[in-house]
């Protein structure tokens, strides 16, 4: 991929991958646009609120956290200080 400083490099869709890479371009200098068709980012790492209740939108563990990190690592990014991993404070099982 061929980032020109001058112009904005157009990322769509909000969600963690989206966003993900447009905290690491911005980092580097580079300006960014966001293009997202929902009404708030996220994608399936986020949550909805209705009639007082909250529902997940997508996943909700992550099964192998250890890729997550090297992830993170590999953008040059520190998962805690990103916002890190919290626990299932009630696991269910279906």
């Amino acid at each position: 991929m061929r980032v020109t400083q001058d112009l904005p490099t157009i990322l769509i869709g909000a969600g963690l991958s989206g966003l993900a890479a447009a905290l690491c371009l911005s980092r580097h200098g580079h300006p960014v646009i966001v293009l997202e068709a929902q009404n708030a980012t996220g994608g399936c790492c986020s949550t909805s609120i209705s009639s007082g209740y909250t529902f997940n939108n997508g996943a909700v563990y992550v099964a192998v956290p250890s890729l997550l990190r090297a992830s993170f690592r590999r953008l040059g990014l520190d998962l805690p200080d990103e916002g890190g991993l919290g626990g299932i404070a009630r696991p269910h099982t279906t």
